[in-house]
């Protein structure tokens, strides 16, 4: 799956590791500016994040992709499952 496919949803997500992967998801009400300032709040890297995310709107991004890429930036996105291994035995 493409960055360009995952940003069509409610939830960006682009590193992977094998059974997880970072997302970025923003509830029905939100922008994508409000739920990357979600994320960053509990580090108080709200400022940085939003300075990243206007300098990627500047550089000609999205405004999923410079959402997400100003969380990774700062590294305050968290790990899901990965919905492709979701369900697979580990091999024990």
């Amino acid at each position: 799956m493409t960055l360009s496919t995952l940003l069509k949803t409610t939830s960006v997500g682009c590193a992977e590791r094998k059974d997880f992967m970072l997302v970025l998801e923003r509830k029905n009400n939100e922008t994508w500016l409000q739920a990357a300032l979600r994320m960053a709040k509990p580090y108080g890297l709200e400022y940085e994040v939003e300075d990243d995310y206007h300098i990627f709107i500047q550089d000609g991004e999205t405004e999923s992709e410079a959402a997400y890429m100003a969380c990774e930036q700062w590294d305050v996105l968290e790990f899901e499952p990965n919905e492709t291994n979701k369900g697979e035995s580990n091999g024990s």
